[in-house]
C-alpha cells in the first residue's frame, strides 16, 4: 500500500531487493530505472533526495523493481539500450546490444564500405551505426526473425536511415543470391545448448534462444559464413564476426581452412570478438584494456566510450594535470573495490576523488558550505583538493572508513570532459601497481595494470610533477581559518599569482 516516499526512500528501497536478488550493480540499475520513470537524469536523484513521488510513480516504481528483482534485461524494461553513441528500441524479440559488439561497427567503419550486409540484424543496431556514419552507403541487413525486423526497421527510422538500409527475411546470406558486398557483418549465435546454466538469468532467461544458441556445434553460424562468404563477397572484401570467449582460434582455423587469409582487427581487441580482413578474414581476442588515442578531433567518440565504460562499472585511465589516474565510479562500491584489487593495494587508505563541478560536490559532501563557494569559485579547477564531511551516498571503501572525503576538480581538459560525460564523481589514484612511480606517460604504466582495465584514453604526455594543495574544512569556524591558511599557501606557491 502507498505511503508518502521520496526518491532517497525509493533508491533504498531498490538497493535493498535488487542486492537480495542477485544483480551485479544494484544500484547503477535503480539510478537508471527510476530516471527514466520520472524523465530526469541520474543527478537529478542525488540533488532532490527528498523529493515525494506521488501514488503513480510509487505503483509503476514497485513493477519495475519486480521485474527487475526477476532479473529481466534492464534494457526489455526501458524498452532501449544504447549503442555506439545511439539509443535503440529494444524488445524481447531481439538481444541487447552489447558494447563489445561495436567493434564490429568500427571494423566495417575502417574498410569505408560502399556497400554492406549485416547478418543476424536483431535490432538492427550494427546496421544502422554503419548507416549512420557512412551517408553514402548502402547497407542490407537479413534476419530470420520477423519480429527481430520490425524492430530493426523502427531503429532505421528513428536514426533517419531507412532508406538507406535494405531489410530481407531469410535465413543468414541466402536471400541474397546473386548479389556482392564490400563487407560482411555478423553476431551470430556462438553458444553451445551445454553452456546455457553458466549464463546470467538475465540472458539465459530471457533473450531470444535462436539468437543465442547454437544447438550441439557453437560454430555452427561460423562454418556456414565462412564457407559461403567468398560467394557474396567482391574482390578484396571483408568478414567481420563476433566469436565467443575461447573460439578465436578455432574460427580463424576454419577460415584458412577454406582458403581465406586471417588477420586481426585492432591490433589489440577487447571484449569477445574476432573480425577479418584481406579477402575475408577473422582475428583473436585479447584482454587487455582498449588504447584510444585521444585528440581535438576524436575526445568526443574517446569521451563517449570511456563514459559507458564507467557506467558499467568499468576501470578507465585518463590523463590528469601531473599524471595518468585510474578511474572508477566513487559511488559504487563495487568498481572501487576493483580499484583497490587491480593497483595490488589493501583498501585501507582514503581515494582522491574527483569530481567535474560544483553539483558532483553536493553528490560527495552532506552540504555545500557558502563559505566555502569563494575558495572553490576562485581555485576550481585546479591542484586544490578540500575534505569535507561525506554525505551517506559515499561507500565507505572510498573513505577508509573515514568520515570525511577529499574532492577535487581536475584542471585538464580530457578529464573534465570525462566527469561531465559520465555525471557522477570518479575515484581517481594513480594509475601504477604499489610501489611504482607515478606514470605521466601511457607508455610509463605497468603491462600488468593495462591488461586489468576496460579502457585507456591516451593523451600524451601529462607533464609529470606539480603541487598539490589539501584544506580540511571540518566545521564552520575551523573550516574558516583552514580554508584562509590553504588560500594563502595557494597565493604564496604558485608562481605569478
Amino acid at each position: 500500500m502507498y505511503s508518502m516516499a521520496t526518491i532517497s526512500h525509493l533508491i533504498a528501497q531498490g538497493v535493498h531487493i535488487l542486492q537480495q536478488a542477485g544483480v551485479d550493480t544494484p544500484r547503477l540499475d535503480v539510478e537508471l530505472l527510476l530516471a527514466d520513470l520520472l524523465g530526469v537524469g541520474r543527478a537529478y536523484l542525488y540533488a532532490h533526495p527528498e523529493e515525494e513521488v506521488n501514488a503513480h510513480i510509487w505503483q509503476e516504481w514497485q513493477k519495475r523493481l519486480e521485474r527487475r528483482a526477476r532479473r529481466e534485461p534492464l534494457a526489455y524494461i526501458l524498452g532501449k539500450a544504447g549503442f555506439y553513441g545511439l539509443e535503440f528500441t529494444v524488445t524481447p524479440d531481439v538481444l541487447v546490444p552489447r558494447p563489445e559488439t561495436e567493434v564490429l561497427v568500427e571494423a566495417a567503419l575502417a574498410k569505408q564500405p560502399a556497400t554492406m550486409v549485416d547478418i543476424g540484424t536483431g535490432s538492427g543496431c550494427i546496421a544502422v551505426a554503419v548507416a549512420v556514419n557512412l551517408p553514402q552507403a548502402q547497407v542490407w541487413a537479413t534476419d530470420i526473425s520477423e519480429a527481430a525486423l520490425r524492430v530493426a526497421r523502427e531503429n532505421a527510422e528513428r536514426h533517419g536511415v531507412a532508406e538507406r538500409i535494405h531489410f530481407v527475411q531469410g535465413d543468414l546470406l541466402q536471400p541474397l543470391a546473386g548479389m556482392r558486398f564490400d563487407v560482411i557483418a555478423s553476431n551470430p549465435p556462438y553458444v553451445a545448448a551445454s553452456e546455457r546454466t553458466s549464463l546470467q538469468p538475465e540472458v539465459r532467461d530471457w533473450e531470444p534462444p535462436q539468437a543465442l544458441f547454437t544447438g550441439g556445434d557453437p560454430l555452427r553460424f561460423h562454418r556456414r559464413l565462412a564457407a559461403e562468404a567468398h560467394f557474396y563477397l567482391h574482390e578484396g572484401g571483408w568478414l567481420v564476426m563476433e566469436v565467443g570467449m575461447g573460439q578465436a582460434e578455432m574460427v580463424a582455423a576454419l577460415l584458412e581452412g577454406a582458403g581465406v587469409q586471417a588477420g586481426t582487427y585492432p591490433e589489440r581487441p577487447r571484449g569477445r570478438w574476432a573480425c577479418g580482413g584481406g579477402k575475408v578474414s577473422l582475428g583473436g581476442v585479447v584482454s587487455m584494456g582498449q588504447i584510444i588515442r585521444v585528440s581535438t578531433d576524436s575526445l568526443q567518440e574517446a569521451v563517449r566510450q570511456a563514459s559507458e565504460v564507467l557506467c558499467r562499472g568499468g576501470l578507465v585511465i585518463f590523463p590528469t594535470e601531473t599524471v595518468y589516474g585510474l578511474a572508477a565510479d566513487a559511488l559504487s562500491e563495487e568498481a572501487v573495490r576493483r580499484v583497490w584489487e587491480v593497483k595490488g593495494r589493501p583498501s585501507n587508505k582514503p581515494l582522491p576523488v574527483q569530481v567535474a563541478d560544483i553539483g558532483g560536490l553536493r553528490l560527495l559532501w552532506r552540504e555545500v558550505p557558502e563559505y566555502l563557494l569563494p575558495l572553490i569559485n576562485a581555485f576550481m579547477p585546479g591542484p586544490l583538493t578540500l575534505v569535507y564531511w561525506r554525505s551517506a551516498l559515499v561507500p565507505d571503501i572510498v573513505t577508509a572508513g573515514a568520515d570525511t572525503v577529499g574532492v577535487r576538480i581536475p584542471n585538464h581538459s580530457v578529464a573534465l570532459a570525462l566527469l561531465q560525460a559520465f555525471g557522477r564523481p570518479v575515484v581517481a589514484p594513480s594509475a601504477n601497481l604499489s610501489g611504482e612511480e607515478p606514470p605521466a606517460r601511457v607508455e610509463g604504466i605497468s603491462p600488468q595494470l593495462l591488461e586489468q582495465v576496460d579502457l585507456v584514453m591516451n593523451a600524451g604526455d601529462t607533464g609529470g610533477g606539480g603541487t598539490f594543495y589539501r584544506a580540511g574544512c571540518d566545521r564552520a569556524s575551523g573550516a574558516s581559518a583552514a580554508c584562509r591558511c590553504a588560500l594563502t599557501v595557494r597565493i604564496a606557491e604558485v608562481p605569478g599569482s
